[in-house]
């Protein structure tokens, strides 16, 4: 008998927006018969986020990839997620850690992105202990979907993990160029995301901004009669996403594990 576990994200944006994914689901539309011929497969596991995969819905995206310690990984993003230095920020990075391990080199390992439903399939393990996940982002809503199927009792372990622990000056040019319109300041912070501490099942992050570059960058293009005038779009937009399960309970703010 197989055993299941379902894992939600949901994402959103606060502020000038409300995070939501357009768009319909490719199954029951007009479709293509040859499209299945570009699925993308693989056969072994990825060794880091070279080796991502990317599947998406309406304004968010995922980067996933798996290793073979037992962890898939995916990078979440939003097309709306903009810093107050007007950076295209990644809402974060979410770690799925199955026990006993499904992604042992040497043992059989299939991971497919399927074109016509927009989906990430992996199918790994000996036959007896095989696990099955699929990964999608929801056409209807702002919800990143992990399904996991078992041949046998698993631990899966969801973990939210971010960079984004304390305010941290940029230094890095490369990194500096993408802070539009202020690469040239001398100090370029990037603000800490928050972990709220909250008393439900599920985990919720979010990251606020404090400050905005936009009214300078006006002002110094000789349009700050303009900018008093207008709402600046980047001061207090806000962003992050949420972990729940009905199969999970939370361990501590940033994990939650299957119940025993």
């Amino acid at each position: 008998m197989d055993i299941r576990y379902f894992i939600s994200l949901m994402i959103g944006i606060v502020f000038l927006s409300v995070g939501r994914s357009s768009g319909q689901t490719a199954k029951g539309q007009t479709g293509f018969p040859v499209l299945s011929d570009y699925n993308v497969v693989w056969q072994t596991p990825g060794k880091n986020s070279l080796g991502s995969m990317p599947a998406g819905n309406g304004d968010i995206g995922i980067n996933a990839w798996t290793v073979d310690d037992g962890d898939l990984l995916f990078y979440l993003s939003k097309t709306d997620a903009w810093s107050g230095n007007g950076r295209l920020l990644k809402l974060g990075k979410i770690r799925i850690s199955i026990s006993p391990n499904p992604f042992i080199k040497g043992t059989p390992f299939l991971q497919t992105l399927d074109l016509q439903d927009g989906i990430i399939q992996i199918k790994a393990g000996e036959k007896e202990k095989e696990v099955d996940i699929n990964l999608w982002v929801d056409a209807h809503h702002p919800v990143v979907d992990v399904d996991i199927k078992s041949k046998q009792p698993v631990k899966v372990t969801a973990r939210f993990e971010t960079w984004r622990n304390k305010p941290r000056e940029i230094t890095n040019p490369v990194e500096k160029g993408s802070a539009y319109g202020i690469s040239d300041l001398p100090v370029i912070y990037v603000e800490k995301d928050s972990i709220l501490h909250i008393a439900g099942n599920e985990i919720v992050w979010l990251h606020r901004n404090k400050y905005s570059i936009w009214k300078e960058n006006l002002q110094l293009q000789a349009l700050g009669k303009w900018a008093s005038n207008h709402q600046d779009p980047l001061l207090d937009r806000t962003f992050g996403g949420g972990i729940c399960s009905p199969q999970m309970m939370k361990i501590n703010d940033e994990t939650m594990e299957t119940k025993r």
